[in-house]
Formats: structure tokens, sequence, C-alpha cells
């Protein structure tokens, strides 16, 4: 069975959208970036590696984002209004993906391809006697992928709570 095409998300809201970059513009950014593994790939696999990364970025950001969608039926987080630009007085454009979302599931893909994104919890090891078989897990378990690249990239986007370190407001003694 032959894979649709990948539907890809202008800021034009475009129905059933499925990624925020074309595999044409995740090829330029892997070129630019040094990325050589990524050419390797082939479209269909480029192509599913893209949705795989916004799938991540809808489920890991989702409440992070300022502003709010354009309309609420569209199929991604993004075209949105009311987003600032942090640091700026510039609102972003509501008919745009700005780069750095479109970077972010570029790198993101690049990552996919070669392993899940998000994996499944185990608790880690913390204290294991081997002679009467006796393990001690960890209540922090550390199997959880930070992306940090990812997140500083986004930063710009997020509401303050999010770009602060997702704590509420800041206190400041006097």
């Amino acid at each position: 069975a032959r894979i649709m095409a990948l539907i890809v998300e202008t800021g034009a809201l475009v129905a059933g959208a499925e990624s925020y970059a074309s595999v044409a513009y995740a090829n330029s950014l892997h070129i630019l970036l040094g990325n050589e593994s990524w050419s390797d790939l082939d479209t269909s696999v480029k192509e599913q590696a893209l949705r795989k990364a916004t799938q991540y970025m809808q489920s890991k950001y989702f409440s992070m984002w300022q502003g709010r969608k354009r309309d609420d039926d569209q199929s991604l987080d993004w075209p949105r209004e009311g987003v600032v630009i942090f640091g700026t007085n510039s609102l972003v454009a509501n008919s745009i993906i700005p780069n750095e979302i479109k970077n972010a599931c570029c790198l993101l893909a690049l990552r996919a391809s070669t392993s899940t994104l998000v994996s499944d919890k185990e608790r880690a090891v913390k204290r294991e006697k081997v002679d009467v078989l006796e393990v001690e897990y960890s209540e922090y378990d550390t199997s959880e992928k930070v992306y940090s690249e990812i997140d500083y990239m986004l930063g710009r986007y997020f509401n303050n709570a999010s770009a602060s370190g997702g704590g509420g407001l800041s206190v400041v003694r006097v």
C-alpha cells in the first residue's frame, strides 16, 4: 500500500496537516547543518520521521505555546494568534509557521529516523544484590528523553511559566 504524501502545514490552515516541515525544507536544513545521515534516507522514511516529530511536538508542547490556535478545528497547534516573540514586542504573523518550529521538527525527525522520541518509562535500578537476588528500584527514573536543543530553540514561543522552566511566578524579596 502506497503511503499518502506528507501533508505540510504552511500557515494557511492546510486540511489534514501532519508536519510542520516539508521534506525539501528538511533536506536543505540538514545539508546546511552537515547532518549527512539524513540524505541517506529515502523519501518515505523522511516523511514518516517528520510525521513522528510533529506528533511529538503536538504532545510535548501543546500546553506551553503562547496564544491560541488560529482556528479551533485546525490539525496542528500552529499557526497561532497572539504569540509575541520572547524579548521583543513582535507578534508572530498568524499565517506562518516560524522557522524555529520547522527547524525543531526537522531536528526531531532526524532523531526519529534512528530511535523513538519517547521511550516507555522503566525504573532505574538503585541497588542490586546478586547472591540472594534482591533488586531495589530508584523512585527517580531517568528514561524520559530530554531534547534541550529543541526546548531552547522553541522557548521564545512558550508562555512565560514554561520559558522560565515550568514554575509559576518568580518571587522577588525586597
